[in-house]
């Protein structure tokens, strides 16, 4: 039993018990971006439930990833070009172009699939779509990097990445959709993907 000084009052919060050293000082928080990419990297399966929920910075951190790379893919493309290395200022105006392609599909589908959601029974607001799919475009993002890598060092397959990481943000869209939005139901999954596809291929006749 803990002693207290002679006529001093017990203080209510001390229970004679030592502190735990390991104990977290912020229970219920995450301990920095550095574990969110652990967790989501190695533990997908636990990350993108329903119920799990991180925070909005670690999905701003993993779109804001997503968008400064895919930007160097496009540049990287057009400056080691079959043509051997030619950087020209048009380049980084063609980077941003196509970033912006991207980037307006995805805006409007983190605020689409709560609409979605709401007359397909689903569940969750704009920040539970902003959350998982900025953490499903992480695999992407390092197909974008490999491919980034293979453009500088000239090696053929580049294309491959660029492709797959592509696929994978479909996949994303489709998931984002079926897991969430309309829990199980394919055809509202179908048409959020499809009307992703279509707005983006509008963007890039346009832009």
């Amino acid at each position: 039993m803990p002693e207290h000084e002679p006529g001093s009052a017990p203080d209510p919060q001390d229970t004679g018990a030592e502190p735990r050293a390991d104990a977290d000082p912020r229970p219920g928080t995450d301990s920095g971006y550095s574990s969110h990419l652990a967790e989501v990297l190695t533990r997908p399966d636990a990350f993108f439930e329903a119920e799990r929920r991180g925070d909005r910075s670690s999905a701003l951190i993993d779109l804001a990833a997503f968008f400064v790379v895919f930007f160097l893919a496009a540049v990287v493309a057009r400056t080691f070009g079959y043509a051997g290395f030619e950087f020209r200022f048009g380049s980084l105006v063609e980077g941003i172009k196509a970033t912006l392609v991207m980037a307006i599909p995805i805006a409007g589908l983190v605020f689409a699939l709560p609409l979605q959601a709401a007359r397909s029974g689903g569940t969750g607001s704009a920040d539970l779509y902003l959350e998982k799919i900025g953490a499903a475009l992480l695999l992407p993002t390092l197909l974008l990097l490999v491919a980034i890598g293979l453009d500088i060092l000239d090696v053929a397959i580049q294309s491959w990445f660029r492709g797959a990481a592509m696929v994978f943000v479909y996949i994303a869209v489709f998931a984002a959709s079926y897991a969430y939005a309309a829990p199980g139901r394919l055809k509202p999954a179908v048409a959020a993907t499809l009307g992703f596809y279509l707005l983006y291929r509008l963007l890039v006749l346009l832009f």
